[in-house]
C-alpha cells in the first residue's frame, strides 16, 4: 500500500511478455506519476495491476499521472493494463503502439481523461470494467478514434481504425467516431451504425470528418 513511483526511467527485460513494472495484486492507494516507459522491441508490458480479475485479490485507487510510454512497438503485449478500481489514469502519452492494444482496464470507476493516443494496429482503449463512455473520445487525445460500445467480446473499445472497429463490432452495435480522416470499411456486420463527432449538431452547423481513402 502507498507505493509512490515517480520521475523514473522504466526499462522491461528483453524477454516475451517482461514487464517493467508489475503491481501482483491486493495493492491500494499507489501512485506512478511523470516517469518514463521505454518501449522494448519484444512483446512486453511496461506497466500492468493485477487486481481480482488475474489474482482473486482487488486492487484499487491505483493511478497513472503524466507518464510517457516512447515510440516503439511491444508487438503482441499491453503498453498499460490496470485491473484496480477506482483509479485515475491522466495525462500519459501513449507512444508505443501494440498489434494487442496500448490501455485495458478491467476495473470498474477507472478515469480515463487527457492522454495522448498514438494509431496503433490493435485497440487503444479496452474497457471491461465498464468505466468508459462516449465521453472518453473527447476528453482525450487521437489522431483517430471509433468507440464500440457493445463489441462482440462484450467489452467496450476505441480502436484507431474505422476498419478495426467494425471488425470487433458485434450486431446491432453503434460506432461512434472522433473528428479525423479515416479510411473506408467493409461492414459484414448486420445493423451496425456509424456516428460521427457532429450526429447531434444541425447540419448547417457541422464540421464534416472525412470517411474517404
Amino acid at each position: 500500500e502507498g507505493l509512490e513511483l515517480t520521475d523514473s526511467r522504466i526499462v522491461p527485460a528483453q524477454e516475451e511478455l517482461a514487464p517493467g513494472i508489475l503491481f501482483q495484486g491486493g495493492v491500494s492507494d499507489s501512485n506512478v506519476a511523470r516517469n518514463v516507459f521505454v518501449t522494448p522491441s519484444t512483446a512486453a508490458r511496461p506497466a500492468y495491476v493485477n487486481g481480482e480479475t488475474s489474482v482473486g485479490q482487488p486492487s484499487s485507487n491505483v493511478n497513472f499521472i503524466n507518464n510517457t510510454f516512447t515510440s516503439g512497438s511491444v508487438g503482441g503485449g499491453i503498453v498499460l493494463g490496470i485491473e484496480a478500481t477506482d483509479s485515475t489514469v491522466a495525462q500519459n502519452d501513449f507512444n508505443a503502439t501494440s498489434r494487442y492494444g496500448q490501455l485495458e482496464i478491467f476495473g470498474e470507476d477507472v478515469e480515463v481523461e487527457n492522454n495522448s493516443f498514438a494509431a496503433t494496429d490493435g485497440f487503444q482503449i479496452r474497457d471491461d470494467g465498464d468505466s468508459i463512455d462516449q465521453e472518453v473520445i473527447e476528453s482525450n487525445e487521437f489522431e483517430r478514434a471509433a468507440l464500440v460500445d457493445g463489441p462482440a467480446d462484450g467489452s467496450q473499445g476505441v480502436y484507431g481504425s474505422l476498419s478495426t472497429a467494425v471488425e470487433n463490432a458485434a450486431k446491432d452495435t453503434t460506432i461512434v467516431l472522433a473528428p479525423g480522416t479515416y479510411n473506408r470499411a467493409d461492414i459484414n456486420t448486420d445493423n451496425i451504425t456509424i456516428e460521427g463527432p457532429n450526429a447531434d449538431t444541425p447540419a448547417h452547423e457541422r464540421d464534416a470528418t472525412d470517411l474517404s481513402g
